[in-house]
């Protein structure tokens, strides 16, 4: 079937027989893809969830998708959560896109129902990256915001969420799929009153507002939702609230707001100075906002507490920047040598540029005069290998050594020809 791709039960196609979805002789059908043994239908083939949909439901889009509906149905009351599972993933690549809307809110549903909270959560967690699948993701999310915010996050933030001026609405309707909460099951998607819980739901929201295709018309819905939801968990959990306004920070400074970002940020350094991520963070943020000076502070704090703040955040072309602009060689260098593929790939540029081949050949000939300056242009004319990273380190303190025998006009035109930056010292402080 498709969008299950390791196995469909035997009881489960007995039962999809009764309503003529499916040919019961399942074996017969797909000749060298499954084989029976006892109740199951093992697969032979990687993608038998692809192949069999397509042999199976050839030219009846509805059909396989009201199938994969009666599937997840079938599964979920006979507590066969695993079928259900292997289908969460798969349906973005293989299931019709027409029928994803429906079959996802289905199998939503229907596991909200049976009591599978962590099943709707899987469905949710996973967000494709595929535009068009992403932009069904948004619809799917969008239709069950009343699921989610009515019953799968805590009582008490449902409650903060709902107090005066905090109430989201939907402005979407959505006929066929929009899911209320149930609220008649007792104790049904009432979820235990966690942090992890909700801060798992509102960084759903978040990643959807983060990732949401700008022509997907819930872009602004989802940040607005996730605006909410941190703003109340900011209220009610003070407990996590370093926690809280660090993720909430996070999302801002992802989705262009920096200047917002800027004072969650300072928040979590004043309760936690030790904060190596927010410092980091809060350096991007004010690079952007053009506060150079507060920028490198909070960078040289970062770095002093922790590099990996620096080199996991994906942000080093931007400290980098920044280290340029001011033509602050003492951290330039640091930095470069911290990172295996930046040293690698400055020391090709040094070798690429005239000023830069020439302060080389200058050291070269100053640790070993009596060899042949000849000799040691070849060596600089090729590019650097990886083995030679270790001593490219060394080259570098060398550099820096070099650089502090130079004025600063002279520091500056070599960093403009090693970087390929017209504008390398212009933000130097005098």
């Amino acid at each position: 079937m498709a969008s299950v791709h390791s196995f469909i039960t035997r009881s489960i196609l007995k039962q999809l027989i009764k309503t003529d979805s499916v040919d019961l002789d399942i074996v017969s059908r797909l000749p060298g893809l499954v084989d029976a043994i006892g109740e199951n239908i093992h697969a032979r083939h990687d993608r038998i969830g692809e192949i069999a949909g397509d042999i199976l439901f050839d030219g009846a889009e509805d059909q396989r998708g009201d199938s994969l509906c009666e599937i997840a149905t079938l599964a979920l009351k006979g507590a066969q959560s695993d079928v259900v599972r292997s289908m969460i993933r798969a349906l973005y690549g293989s299931a019709p896109e027409s029928q994803l809307l429906k079959v996802v809110s289905c199998l939503v549903r229907e596991a909200y129902l049976a009591g599978e909270i962590g099943i709707v959560g899987e469905a949710f967690a996973y967000q494709p990256s595929e535009s068009a699948n992403k932009l069904i993701f948004d619809e799917v999310l969008a239709a069950n915001v009343p699921l989610i915010l009515g019953s799968l996050i805590s009582p008490s933030l449902r409650n903060a969420i709902g107090s005066p001026g905090k109430e989201v609405e939907n402005q979407y309707t959505y006929p066929s799929f929009n899911l209320s909460p149930v609220n008649c099951r007792e104790n049904l998607g009432c979820t235990a009153d966690s942090l992890e819980n909700d801060l798992g739901w509102t960084e759903v929201f978040a990643e959807a507002a983060r990732y949401s295709d700008w022509a997907s018309k819930h872009r602004e819905y989802f940040t607005s939702i996730t605006d909410n939801l941190y703003d109340a968990l900011t209220r009610i959990r003070l407990g996590g609230r370093t926690e809280i306004k660090f993720h909430y920070a996070e999302f801002l400074r992802e989705t262009s707001r920096e200047k917002n970002a800027i004072p969650l940020y300072k928040c979590v350094i004043e309760w936690n100075p030790d904060h190596a991520k927010a410092h980091a963070a809060l350096a991007v943020c004010f690079y952007f906002d053009a506060n150079h000076e507060d920028a490198l502070h909070h960078y040289k704090i970062a770095r002093q507490l922790d590099w990996q703040a620096i080199h996991g955040y994906g942000h080093e072309e931007i400290f980098e920047e920044l280290l340029q602009r001011l033509g602050d060689w003492d951290e330039l260098i640091p930095l470069l040598k911290a990172t295996s593929k930046s040293n690698y790939d400055v020391k090709r540029r040094i070798q690429q540029s005239d000023i830069g081949k020439e302060m080389l050949l200058d050291l070269k000939l100053r640790k070993d005069p009596a060899k042949h300056e000849q000799d040691l242009l070849k060596e600089l004319s090729g590019d650097p290998r990886e083995e030679d990273l270790l001593v490219h380190m060394a080259e570098l303190d060398n550099l820096l050594r070099y650089l502090k025998t130079l004025p600063t006009n002279k520091q500056d035109e070599l960093g403009k020809s090693i970087f390929k930056r017209s504008w390398f010292g212009e933000l130097r402080r005098h």
